[in-house]
């Protein structure tokens, strides 16, 4: 039948025809994929704005992103700690009206970590009367009206919860000025000794060197010094022992071409270049870390100083307490002042003499303004430096009298590329924008160890190789950096006593070693543990194909049961097929096996016995006792502890009284007795 025609010529159907809604099933549509994002598209400049950066922007709801890790986890414990730090200071005060003062910052502390961890949405700036409100209210407004922690640009939401950090302490009378990572900082580069100290007896004396070979040796070892210095970012890791930074900072030569290999893009060539064409002048440096990176750099500054490649160095601080670590002008004057009149540190005679020296040297330049310390607001602004010509030209002219830039730090990184994710392949030079395209811009050099996922400036092939040999490459961290993360997991702690011992209750690691090599989180092919269940123990092994990014689903587990014997055995047979470099020899597995799975078996326990050759290093031992021998054999990890376990759960608990049945049942119930 003929449909009824509109007058332009289109089919008319009635209104009862059509649906009310229409629903689409995707059910037999292939699921969608959470890896990384299909390749983006450049957006065309004249669009680039906060909110549309040139490549798509990270943002906290990005699950496969670092942001995502950032945002839901980390800045909440970092504001945790912060919060943790103001209260220990609280307990130290006694003037009545400094308490409430600090009551109330802290108050208005929980108010920011209630409004992070419900995800609220971004509001003003409270009004403190410093300098750099309305250009954080005017962005707000402007780009991120409705926009929450999470779906904001993670580079601006993250540096929003540090400005809202600072405002609860901006409107107070006695801690307008309180750094909440201060005494974190301090106590950090003060584990630094070995590291400072190597630097300090080799830069102390002045020296004149005319060989230009020689001047581009040292100044190649100290720009990897302070390349891998900024390893020890904060908003990463805390709590770190002396030995564990001693290990981190290591500034040997050996060792600094060990991790060569590890550089995906290195232009030193290009950055001494410039420097020996252009003697003299001036070098910027935008600082990242406090501590012993600041060190660092004032130790690369004083060498181009003496080598006559700057004649005056400048130095770009944050005004406030910025992502954790982040360089403040209390932080620069308490290390210089630390290294000349402090005792931060043991050392000898010489090593103390060294660092003073250095320090006087260091007082010396910034009184005779060769040294110099500043903190532009836009530092601790919300855009990225590829807006610094448009929000602040001033700056971007004083930046046009240097002859060389030095960006310290991941976040000065991100802050260059937009933090967007651009490929790979994106020239350095385009995916800083302006800082390179518009006229007067000075020479730029990024110095960072990849701690978040933006890259870009690498060769073609080096991303895919890396994607094929690595997944996940850009969210994960150095072994090193993991092992920090995970020393302090009961796996490893060591007696304290002859005879104490805590067992390990990480899933992995039985013997206890103090090397991130065993950990389970590490070294999946070295991971089997034994864990406690309320029928008896449970085996778990790590899976050789494990993904990164879901550590929890990595592991097989085996449920052992039953009595003590076949629990051994169970266990017994587990590690000879899945750890055989936990088994002693095959002739123990043989005398193992038929000693456990004999009905001889009378008594077991579990005993810790010191190493004769390492008294740190216990081993496990199963004292084994039988009706006609005992024998203590140096049974696996993973037996000792089954056995550990089940001692654990105590006595068994009484028979209950047996009923009483038949006759005895029916009789009755002998009278009470008179009293």
């Amino acid at each position: 039948m003929a449909q009824p025609q509109t007058p332009n010529g289109s089919v008319d159907i009635p209104n009862a025809s059509v649906p009310s809604s229409v629903q689409l099933r995707l059910k037999n549509m292939p699921p969608r994929s959470r890896s990384y994002m299909a390749e983006p598209n450049k957006i065309d400049a004249k669009y680039v704005n906060p909110e549309s950066p040139p490549f798509p922007a990270f943002r906290g709801y990005h699950t496969f992103s670092f942001a995502n890790d950032v945002m839901g986890r980390r800045l909440p414990t970092i504001l945790g700690k912060a919060i943790e730090d103001t209260i220990i200071t609280l307990n130290g005060l006694s003037k009545e009206d400094e308490i409430l003062d600090l009551l109330s910052c802290i108050e208005r502390m929980d108010t920011l970590m209630d409004d992070l961890k419900s995800n609220k949405k971004l509001t003003p700036i409270p009004d403190d009367g410093s300098g750099d409100i309305a250009i954080w209210n005017k962005e707000i407004a402007k780009y991120f009206q409705g926009k929450d922690f999470m779906s904001a640009p993670w580079i601006f939401a993250e540096a929003y919860k540090y400005r809202r950090l600072h405002s609860c302490f901006s409107f107070s009378k006695y801690f307008q000025d309180y750094d909440v990572f201060f005494r974190q900082k301090c106590d950090t580069f003060a584990r630094s000794s070995h590291a400072v100290f190597e630097l300090a007896t080799r830069f102390a004396e002045p020296f004149h060197i005319p060989n230009d070979d020689a001047k581009k040796l040292i100044f190649m070892e100290l720009f990897q010094v302070c390349l891998w210095g900024n390893s020890t970012d904060l908003s990463l890791l805390i709590d770190m022992t002396e030995e564990d930074i001693k290990n981190l900072q290591s500034t040997g030569g050996d060792q600094l071409a060990a991790t060569q290999k590890n550089i995906l893009g290195n232009d030193i060539e290009r950055v001494w270049n410039q420097l020996k064409n252009n003697k003299n002048g001036r070098i910027d440096f935008v600082l990242d870390n406090a501590g012993f990176e600041l060190f660092t750099d004032l130790v690369l500054a004083d060498f181009l100083i003496q080598a006559g490649l700057a004649d005056q160095v400048k130095f770009h601080g944050k005004r406030f307490a910025w992502f954790v670590s982040d360089v403040t002008k209390k932080d620069w004057e308490w290390l210089i002042n630390s290294a000349c009149y402090g005792r931060l540190f043991k050392g000898t005679a010489e090593e103390l003499n060294s660092l003073r020296a250095l320090g006087n040297r260091w007082k010396r330049y910034e009184q005779q303004g060769k040294i110099i310390y500043e903190q532009h607001p836009f530092w601790i602004s919300g855009y990225t430096f590829y807006h610094l010509l448009e929000v602040s030209p001033d700056l971007f002219l004083d930046l046009h009298q240097s002859k060389l830039v030095f960006f310290k730090g991941d976040l000065n990184h991100r802050k260059l590329t937009y933090d967007c994710r651009a490929p790979p392949t994106t020239p350095f030079s385009e995916a800083i924008g302006t800082l390179a395209s518009a006229p007067g811009a000075p020479p730029v050099c990024s110095m960072r160890t990849i701690k978040s996922d933006v890259v870009v400036g690498l060769p073609p092939g080096v991303a895919e190789k890396l994607d094929k040999e690595e997944k996940d490459w850009r969210l994960s961290v150095s072994g090193d950096l993991q092992w920090l993360l995970l020393r302090k997991s009961s796996s490893f702690i060591r007696p304290s006593a002859p005879g104490s011992h805590k067992l390990s209750s990480e899933p992995g690691n039985l013997l206890a070693n103090h090397s991130y090599k065993y950990s389970s989180t590490i070294n999946g092919q070295k991971a089997l543990g034994v864990n406690p269940h309320d029928k008896g123990a449970v085996i778990v092994a790590r899976k050789t194909k494990a993904p990164v990014n879901q550590w929890n689903k990595g592991f097989a587990k085996t449920q052992v049961t039953g009595g003590k014997r076949r629990a051994y055995k169970s266990t017994a047979n587990v590690v000879a097929t899945t750890r055989p470099d936990l088994v002693k020899n095959p002739l123990e597995i043989l005398f193992e096996r038929l000693v456990l799975s004999s009905r001889l078996l009378h008594r077991t326990s579990l005993a810790i016995q010191a190493n004769d050759i390492d008294k740190t290093k216990p081993q496990f031992i199963l004292s084994i006792e039988t009706p006609i021998l005992r024998i203590n054999l140096h049974f696996q990890p993973a037996v000792a502890k089954v056995s550990a376990i089940y001692a654990s759960k105590g006595q068994k608990k009484d028979a209950p009284a047996k009923k009483v049945r038949g006759k005895k049942a029916q009789a009755p119930l002998p009278a009470p007795k008179a009293e």
